[in-house]
């Protein structure tokens, strides 16, 4: 079967919306829906989260700025995050951010957690079951933002993102 891995998708979008092209006063938003599940005999374990991903990039800027969070749930939209964790701000490590990783592990540490509980063996995560698609929202979204420079960071490096709606 052939997949893409939702990274990549994400890396796509950027790379084809915003690099380059950045707007003033607008971010790039993508939500995914991410669910992971094993099923026994005894039950089935599911877990599933959203992964809200903010991209902002000044016009003819290079760096990209990314901004993540997650949510319990899958159906969570923009009004539904309280809070953006800052993930880079570079011309290439926007690539490379952790939080695609950290959910799925989170998830497949859950699911293990009540695998444990009910006495089963714990599973790798690949041999999980995942599905992964579009949130609520659809493909993407350009949304009005202000994103300006962490006080409290000495490096001057951290941002912070407030999304205006």
């Amino acid at each position: 079967m052939l997949q893409m891995s939702i990274r990549n998708v994400a890396h796509q979008i950027v790379q084809h919306e915003l690099l380059g092209k950045g707007r003033e006063k607008e971010g790039l938003y993508l939500n995914f829906d991410l669910r992971m599940s094993h099923h026994t005999d005894r039950g089935s374990y599911d877990q599933s989260r959203g992964l809200h991903l903010l991209y902002y990039v000044h016009p003819h800027g290079t760096y990209v700025t990314v901004f993540a969070s997650v949510t319990k749930s899958p159906f969570a939209t923009l009004r539904d995050v309280k809070e953006w964790k800052h993930e880079c701000t570079h011309d290439s490590c926007w690539r490379d951010i952790n939080t695609f990783s950290q959910v799925y592990f989170d998830m497949a540490e859950c699911i293990n957690s009540a695998l444990q509980k009910n006495k089963l063996d714990a599973i790798a995560p690949k041999d999980m079951h995942e599905y992964n698609s579009f949130g609520r929202s659809g493909l993407y979204e350009w949304v009005p933002v202000e994103v300006t420079k962490d006080p409290e960071d000495d490096r001057n490096y951290r941002r912070l993102v407030k999304v205006l709606r």
